[in-house]
């Protein structure tokens, strides 16, 4: 996992990113912080909505809070995610806010942006949350980490 060192008071968390093959690697990803944002972009077509909410429960379990979900067929994912979520809830007997969206019409940088900038957990857990950017197996996408390490060519991109 790459820490990215970025020199912006507005964006809150510190930020890490991730290049994995498949999906189902997101099982073994040790994260940074006890609770995180994450940005998958991913291609989900290929993926069933019980594999997308099995490793939702994981991911929850691991801490996360807020998944945005980006690539080919994302609105199932972010169905997937919400399912995750009340699965975990059930099995826990707990509840645990976990906020989901999914960004299909949108460029990689519009969403990564909007990840940095204003995807946050609730408030109770930003002492102990980092943003992790997962790319799984997406040449154009894994190009784009790089903005994470340029935030001034971000901003441009997105018109900002």
């Amino acid at each position: 996992m790459n820490q990215h060192k970025i020199k912006d008071d507005a964006i809150a968390f510190p930020t890490y990113s991730l290049e994995i093959a498949h999906f189902r690697e997101l099982s073994e990803v040790s994260f940074p912080s006890k609770y995180f944002v994450l940005l998958l972009a991913a291609d989900y077509s290929t993926l069933t909505e019980k594999e997308i909410s099995d490793i939702a429960q994981l991911l929850i379990t691991k801490g996360l809070k807020y998944i945005l979900c980006w690539g080919n067929d994302c609105e199932k994912a972010h169905d997937a995610f919400d399912l995750g979520n009340i699965l975990w809830e059930e099995e826990n007997a707990t509840e645990n806010h976990v906020m989901s969206t999914w960004h299909n019409d949108e460029s990689f940088e519009e969403v990564l942006w909007f990840c940095l900038y204003n995807a946050s957990p609730d408030d109770e857990f930003w002492e102990k949350t980092s943003i992790v950017v997962v790319s799984v197996l997406n040449a154009v996408t894994n190009q784009k980490l790089g903005f994470l390490n340029d935030i001034s060519s971000l901003n441009n991109a997105v018109g900002v």
